[in-house]
């Protein structure tokens, strides 16, 4: 099974983006996280193949969780996020494609277009 780990401070956020995957994509078993520090005790337990992160979160950020991922596994697929902080959402969603993201969405984004990005990043999984 394709393991998918969803890393968000906001509960609602991980619950809905897991409930989604789930049922568009019924061949992923997506594991949650609400920081990075608690993503990366999952990330170190399982092999997973896609990580998707919102960039802004207590305790390890995104782009903390990011470098340490992929210090361990450089061929990690990510997909990260972020409605911004101190500063616009481009220039933290910059920095993670600069760290390895290959998809970027400013929050809101559509549900639809984060499914392609998955749907692209694993090809090999069955909707």
């Amino acid at each position: 099974m394709t393991e998918v780990l969803i890393i968000d401070d906001d509960i609602i956020m991980r619950e809905c983006l897991r409930t989604a995957m789930e049922t568009a994509l019924p061949t992923l078993h997506v594991n949650v996280a609400p920081n990075g520090r608690s993503a990366f005790k999952i990330f170190n337990r399982l092999t997973v193949d896609l990580v998707i992160t919102d960039l802004i979160m207590p305790e390890m950020d995104g782009t903390e969780f990011i470098i340490k991922a992929r210090e361990k596994n450089p061929q990690l697929k990510i997909i990260a996020y972020s409605g911004g902080g101190r500063v616009e959402p481009h220039v933290y969603l910059e920095v993670a494609r600069k760290l390895g993201a290959k998809y970027t969405f400013p929050k809101p984004f559509l549900l639809e277009e984060l499914l392609e990005a998955v749907k692209k990043l694993l090809p090999d999984i069955a909707a």
